[in-house]
């Protein structure tokens, strides 16, 4: 990785350390008004879901920043190594609950969300919500979702090392060796970019919600 100056490493996990607070509170306050919701009968998927994903970004966000906190903080190899491959398991883990990994698709610029994935599960239902506004933003991020592609989330053998402990020994050594990161980093910067997608689709659809709510155009059942 190219190396950071005291300065800013330090700037950089102060940084992290204050967008993992406010996650916190984003996170307590999201499973909060879920609640709240469940009390008042509301079962409308419309009003619900968006919170449920909301809530698997900021965890995803969440472990992304513990784990670099702990890249930077790290005063020895293997701990950085250790944070290093962290970030490798988080990331991949991370798109494989958010998108699913298409192992079927004939266009490998085209991939398809999968059944499970937060995307299938909670956010499919605006894509025909009768608001025009959600629905459009629906089929852009979509778009954007679909080309995505990242070295080291697909990366099939690095998610292996990382999450097992492999019969291979050599080949578990070797993977910790050869951690770079400099390219975790860069994958990790494009994955929040494709988190970022989901963030600004959602506000979308939690601003025109609340609209909808507003004007008696949705229902809370």
């Amino acid at each position: 990785m190219s190396e950071l100056t005291l300065k800013s490493a330090k700037s950089l996990y102060v940084n992290l350390g204050k967008t993992i607070q406010d996650l916190e509170i984003m996170t307590d306050d999201t499973i909060k008004g879920i609640d709240k919701l469940k009390e008042m009968n509301v079962s409308n998927p419309l009003i619900l879901n968006y919170l449920h994903a909301s809530l698997y970004l900021n965890f995803i966000y969440l472990d992304i920043c513990a784990a670099y906190r702990l890249y930077l903080s790290g005063t020895t190899h293997y701990e950085q190594r250790f944070a290093v491959k962290q970030l490798y398991t988080i990331m991949n883990e991370g798109y494989k609950r958010l998108f699913g990994f298409d192992n079927k698709s004939q266009d490998p610029n085209k991939k398809s969300p999968q059944k499970g994935s937060v995307w299938v599960t909670y956010l499919s239902c605006y894509a025909d919500c009768g608001i025009s506004t959600i629905e459009e933003a629906y089929k852009s991020c979509l778009s954007i979702l679909e080309r995505f592609s990242d070295p080291v989330i697909y990366d099939k053998e690095a998610r292996c090392h990382g999450a097992h402990y492999s019969e291979d020994y050599a080949a578990t050594y070797n993977f910790l060796k050869d951690l770079d990161a400099e390219k975790v980093t860069v994958g990790a910067t494009n994955f929040f970019g494709f988190m970022e997608c989901y963030r600004k689709f959602i506000s979308i659809v939690q601003t025109n919600i609340s609209v909808a709510l507003t004007s008696g155009l949705c229902k809370t059942k």
